[in-house]
């Protein structure tokens, strides 16, 4: 086995696994701004409807983090432990029961999807764009699920690089079919979903043959080890379920932002669109670090290496850190760089402007959030994850109401609820952190 992960000097291990997952999360956020860049030709309303049914895309995500953090978790402490033939075990269990379930959820998440919608107060013709969006992207779920599943898999054995391979692929391709199905065949959003769902299906194929090489794994339809194990999909649920409510839960409260901000007019509702996916370099960078955390604390976890799983946290929040304070900056001083090729509107331009500049306080806390997140997941003890951020995004809603309109700041109000909320939340979710291996005991590492 190559413990490498559990001996090399732990910034060589973080930057080795982070690396290629920061560039597979990146470009998971390329292919986000290409879609909001090529829909960018059809007006901002289309726009704003890619921004309202974008919040249905983070359930279907948050969905699906039940299988990739359990997968992670569980395989990644097989693989600590050197029990590589258990590992494997693990993975074809998961993957037959995680494509099961999320089989079932395709129809009743279009129903609900609609009722979503409804709920949001947009103008009819952009949820008429969203719901279309949003229907065929329900379709592709259980394609969604097995790529995402089989990538955290391989990124629990170590091999990061893989799935940023199978990832830039995807995007590559989904980006060429965009401008195809939205221009040319005149699909509006509901290309977008199509052409994000075919590349998908063919990631699979490329992905599922790296996990194969890195693991060893061979397929025997038929055996023991493709039988559902109904306690093992439990287990898994109880370890991603936590990280997966907090998700949806965020995404749910953001139905009733967006009913807030939608009060400000479109404009504001598209220049939030895109504010989301700006914010998501700093977000899908802290991605790839949770990736790394989780599978350096899994590992040693499962090795009995516990102070290894506490330096990488140390030193996790240091590369991260100067990242997000260099996006701060240019949120700053630069904003208009990152919304003059998606808005075409000066009143969106603007709005965008404020969410910018106020939001650039909160890239730091952020990004220190999704990597303590990353941390939880590799000890399989995932409650914080779910337990810390909610009261914090419940209380944007009565914040942002009461900034917005009996403070008078407008949209502005808004904003900076975000960032008092997502401040707060980081510095509990710490504590957390601190307590669940004794608080001196890890103050003294992290000074």
């Amino acid at each position: 086995m190559e413990d490498w992960i559990l001996k090399e000097r732990i910034d060589r291990v973080l930057l080795r696994l982070a690396i290629p997952a920061v560039v597979a999360s990146l470009a998971e956020l390329l292919l986000n701004l290409g879609d909001a860049f090529w829909v960018s030709f059809l007006g901002d309303r289309s726009v704003a409807a890619l921004g309202a049914g974008s919040y249905i895309i983070w359930i279907i995500f948050s969905l699906i983090d039940i299988a990739e953090s359990s997968m992670i978790s569980l395989i990644s402490q097989k693989v600590g432990s050197g029990e590589r033939e258990e590992a494997n075990r693990i993975f074809a269990k998961l993957l037959i029961f995680f494509t099961l379930l999320f089989t079932t959820m395709v129809v009743p998440g279009i129903l609900l999807s609609r009722v979503g919608l409804l709920t949001t107060g947009v103008e009819r013709v952009v949820f008429k764009k969203a719901f279309s969006y949003v229907s065929v992207t329900f379709l592709f779920l259980p394609s969604m699920v097995i790529f995402y599943a089989v990538s955290a898999a391989t990124q629990a054995y170590g091999d990061t690089r893989s799935p940023m391979e199978a990832t830039i692929m995807t995007v590559i391709m989904n980006l060429a079919i965009d401008p195809v199905f939205i221009l040319i065949f005149k699909l509006d959003l509901a290309g977008l979903a199509m052409a994000s769902g075919i590349s998908r299906i063919v990631g699979i194929l490329y992905i599922w043959k790296r996990f194969k090489n890195t693991s060893g794994f061979e397929i025997r339809i038929f055996k023991e080890e493709w039988k559902i194990d109904l306690k093992l999909g439990i287990k898994a649920v109880e370890i991603g379920f936590p990280v997966s409510l907090g998700g949806i839960s965020f995404s749910l409260i953001y139905f009733y932002i967006l009913k807030i901000v939608a009060h400000f007019g479109t404009n504001a509702v598209a220049a939030m669109a895109v504010g989301n996916r700006i914010e998501g370099i700093t977000y899908l960078f802290g991605v790839g670090y949770y990736t790394a955390v989780a599978t350096v604390v899994g590992q040693s976890t499962g090795a009995g290496k516990r102070e290894r799983a506490l330096k990488a946290v140390k030193r996790a929040f240091l590369h991260t850190g100067i990242f997000a304070g260099i996006m701060g900056v240019l949120f700053l001083t630069v904003p208009d760089i990152f919304g003059k090729p998606f808005l075409h509107e000066g009143a969106s331009l603007e709005i965008l402007r404020d969410y910018l500049r106020i939001n650039a306080f909160s890239q730091i806390p952020m990004i220190y959030h999704v990597v303590l997140e990353g941390a939880f997941v590799g000890t399989g003890y995932t409650l914080p994850n779910f337990f810390v951020p909610i009261p914090f995004w419940l209380l944007r809603i009565p914040l942002s109401l009461y900034l917005a309109f009996q403070t008078q700041l407008g949209v502005e109000g808004v904003w900076i609820s975000m960032l008092v909320t997502q401040t707060l939340s980081t510095i509990l979710l710490f504590v957390w952190w601190m307590r669940f291996f004794g608080k001196n005991h890890l103050s003294s590492r992290l000074s």
